[in-house]
């Protein structure tokens, strides 16, 4: 079982992001041996160095392991909405319980 968290931490001008937990990383990240996990709405996820954003991509975890707990910013509203939904479909797919759709409630935490 593969399993992401992230973690966002809003303040009074911006939100940031970083991830909480991250079970795989690189070649193990994605299924068969790849580094990317690309979802439904289009949204990627994908480990390669460390963690970073780019229109429609999250950078997770990656062989930069002194960077796993960096902060980035959150581009947008929007942006996060796209993530959070990419990140719910990761780990459902990699479950175990693929029979109940959307049981991770944890996948972003918000800290007000």
């Amino acid at each position: 079982m593969k399993k992401l968290v992230l973690e966002v931490l809003t303040t009074k001008w911006v939100k940031l992001l970083r991830v909480k937990d991250q079970t795989h990383r690189e070649n193990e990240f994605g299924a068969l041996g790849e580094h990317t996990f690309t979802a439904k709405n289009g949204f990627v996820l994908r480990s390669f160095c460390n963690i970073g954003i780019e229109a429609g991509v999250l950078y997770t975890r990656g062989y930069a392991r002194a960077k796993d707990d960096r902060f980035v910013e959150v581009p947008s509203e929007r942006w996060l909405n796209d993530c959070r939904f990419a990140v719910k479909e990761y780990n459902e797919y990699f479950s175990d319980k693929k029979t109940e759709p959307n049981t991770v409630d944890d996948d972003i935490e918000v800290i007000e």
